[in-house]
């Protein structure tokens, strides 16, 4: 059975495979440009709100980005600890670990992101 319907969706493996490789590349993309927009975005507003609104000398308003520094070393260090601890447990359980083993790391960041906006 043939029909017009089946034809038109017939796709070769190689196509098929491609489109489903590209799309996470794609979507990882996208992310990255967004991400990368927002913190050009937040670095390039930090001296004029603290030098121009808060009459900071250049100096001291370079201190505003000590503290996403220190959050983005604090987190590289958590996130290798975590992924250490996976790391253990992956191998002392065979190979194999449900999914929500990483969700440990996620826990933590969910309580300390809030606090670290705050500050």
């Amino acid at each position: 059975m043939d029909s017009s319907l089946h034809r038109t969706h017939r796709t070769s493996h190689g196509t098929l495979h491609g489109r489903h490789l590209r799309h996470p590349l794609r979507k990882s993309t996208y992310w990255t440009a967004l991400w990368g927009a927002d913190d050009q975005m937040q670095f390039t507003s930090f001296p004029i709100v603290f030098q121009q609104y808060r009459h900071w000398s250049p100096s001291i308003s370079g201190l505003a980005f000590i503290g996403l520094s220190v959050g983005s070393v604090l987190g590289l260090v958590l996130l290798g600890i975590d992924n250490a601890r996976y790391t253990k447990k992956l191998k002392a359980a065979g190979g194999y670990l449900a999914p929500e083993e990483r969700l440990i790391g996620v826990m933590i960041g969910a309580c300390l992101l809030p606090a670290g906006l705050f500050m």
